[in-house]
């Protein structure tokens, strides 16, 4: 029989799935509205100058409860209102670099990320240009930062809810841009656990990441992002999957997206959230990896 407590969580979970669902929908919507957080606004910030223009909210899409995580789409965007090319976009109090962004094109970021908010909002510069080119903006970012935290730390999770990341970025051909997806989710099978993680390219022209998640050796031969660049065509979706042992929690990871010509080029950087071992490690220091998008 089903109890009161059984019939909320089944339905807090349909509604996370439902939101999801509707996110996802309609893939003949311009990009700039790809990017949209479901969930209840929690904050609202932006500001600009005379070439650059920017926005940042933080929405709850799911309460934490014992067995399941607190989830917050953090929604990030710079909008380019000059008559040229816009280079080396560094936002590091919003964990958002980009190379470039054209003219009269906006680029954003909707991380959903496990955990609470900041219980006050940050202040830092978004830099852009080749010079020293900066203004001061505010977010209110997560609790215990963007970057990567001990995953021995966090608690279990035994309820995994998708977790869905999607960001666009500008491209090396003039005005070409794409949208890249990241989807996190568990299967449990016969006690048997299985992180899967698909990786969406929405764009024309190929492209390379890595992402920069906690994991196991085991994990490393299933996970070839773990290491190296890895190729998404265009217009294309992978699956990556691994079977694991033990406990698992959901984490902030970043995403480093370089051009398939130039790996050493970098085209963005941004933090996605995704389930992963606890105890797991990650192969690089978030912050080298942000400096590959100068």
């Amino acid at each position: 029989m089903e109890t009161d407590h059984t019939k909320q969580h089944y339905m807090r979970n349909f509604g996370v799935l439902l939101l999801l669902a509707l996110v996802g929908l309609a893939p003949s919507i311009a990009r700039a509205e790809d990017c949209q957080c479901p969930g209840k606004e929690l904050s609202k910030f932006d500001g600009r100058d005379s070439n650059m223009g920017w926005r940042f909210s933080a929405s709850i899409v799911q309460r934490g409860e014992s067995s399941s995580p607190s989830l917050v789409c953090y929604r990030r965007g710079v909008y380019n209102d000059s008559n040229g090319t816009i280079l080396n976009i560094r936002w590091d109090v919003a964990a958002f670099r980009r190379r470039m962004i054209a003219s009269r094109q906006e680029h954003a970021s909707c991380s959903m990320l496990p955990g609470l908010v900041s219980e006050s909002p940050a202040s830092g510069p978004l830099h852009y240009g080749i010079s020293s080119d900066a203004f001061d903006t505010t977010v209110l970012p997560p609790r215990e930062g963007w970057e990567q935290r001990a995953a021995q730390s966090e608690p279990q999770a035994d309820e995994f809810p998708p977790i869905r990341s999607t960001f666009e970025f500008g491209l090396n051909t003039e005005r070409a841009e794409a949208t890249l997806t990241v989807h996190s989710y568990v299967t449990v099978a016969n006690s048997r656990r299985r992180l899967v993680y698909e990786v969406e390219n929405r764009g024309p022209a190929a492209v390379l990441f890595i992402l920069n998640l906690p994991a196991t050796s085991a994990m490393e031969a299933k996970l070839p992002f773990l290491q190296k660049p890895t190729l998404l065509e265009s217009d294309s979706r992978r699956f990556f999957e691994a079977d694991v042992e033990g406990r698992l929690t959901a984490q902030p990871a970043t995403i480093i997206i370089s051009d398939e010509k130039d790996p050493k080029m970098g085209l963005a950087a941004d933090t996605v959230g995704v389930y992963a071992p606890v105890g797991g490690k990650r192969p690089f220091s978030d912050r080298l990896l942000l400096q590959s998008v100068q």
